[in-house]
């Protein structure tokens, strides 16, 4: 993710943590005027979360719930499904710290389906389909731990990192 979009971290006040409730995350994401996100895929996503497939993560501003974010997990790849902020930034946060997460349990795919604006303006882009099949492969390939089994950093731990230029 681009350094220059963590600004909004720098201010402190934030924090995150593996989602205690995963189908609240999937609520939040689901609560819009319009959405993809139905009560079979609900009942799915909760089915791939309780057999390890999933995962959420929740971002909070001085202690309110500001976002979330929520995928599937095959092997080393993640397949970010929807995310959601209650407040501004709060879905660049969640996708901040899913970023670290995701390379710090030794996954190597962060796919988030199709490129939007909004992640364009994170980093995100385009992968050529028959580069993104070869990373596919490998990234399935893998067994690494369960994305809870890793302890999230602290804001400025987070800053720090993403700042890093060494």
């Amino acid at each position: 993710m681009l350094r220059a979009r963590c600004c909004a971290i720098c201010g402190g006040g934030w924090s995150a943590r593996h989602a205690d409730d995963f189908d609240s995350i999937v609520e939040g994401c689901a609560a819009r005027d319009e959405t993809w996100i139905n009560a079979p895929l609900k009942r799915l996503y909760h089915e791939l979360y309780e057999s390890g497939h999933a995962h959420a993560l929740e971002v909070f501003h001085d202690g309110k719930r500001a976002g979330g974010i929520f995928g599937v997990t095959l092997g080393g790849a993640y397949f970010g499904e929807s995310m959601f902020s209650t407040r501004t930034s709060g879905s660049r946060m969640a996708l901040l710290w899913m970023d670290w997460l995701l390379r710090k349990g030794g996954y190597r795919l962060f796919d988030t389906q199709y490129l939007t604006p909004h992640l364009a303006s994170m980093g995100g882009r385009e992968i050529p389909r028959q580069i993104y099949r070869r990373m596919l492969v490998g990234a399935v390939a893998l067994d690494p731990a369960p994305l809870s089994a890793v302890t999230l950093a602290a804001d400025q731990e987070l800053v720090q990192e993403i700042t890093q230029t060494s």
